[in-house]
């Protein structure tokens, strides 16, 4: 993750991670207006995440919701162990 905050948990998504997320979300048919709904944020704002140009708890909180983890450490993890 690029490190732009302080928090290791609002860290943005690099390319790699961005591609993995958006990976899991087409096998499990989540969509980002789903996490836009949820979240209550914009549909660019979540775009905006899910690319790397921005970080936010609240749709990192949906995103590993909605696919199955308990946070996004968690997928992220999982991303980083299959590339190996």
């Amino acid at each position: 993750m690029n490190y732009t905050t302080r928090s290791p948990s609002l860290q943005r998504l690099n390319r790699y991670e961005s591609g993995w997320v958006f990976y899991k979300m087409r096998l499990k048919g989540v969509r980002q207006s789903d996490i836009a709904r949820i979240s209550g944020m914009a549909n660019s704002t979540v775009s905006e995440v899910l690319n790397g140009k921005k970080s936010s708890l609240r749709v990192y909180s949906v995103v590993s919701s909605l696919l199955g983890y308990t946070d996004i450490d968690s997928l992220l993890s999982e991303a980083r162990r299959s590339a190996a």
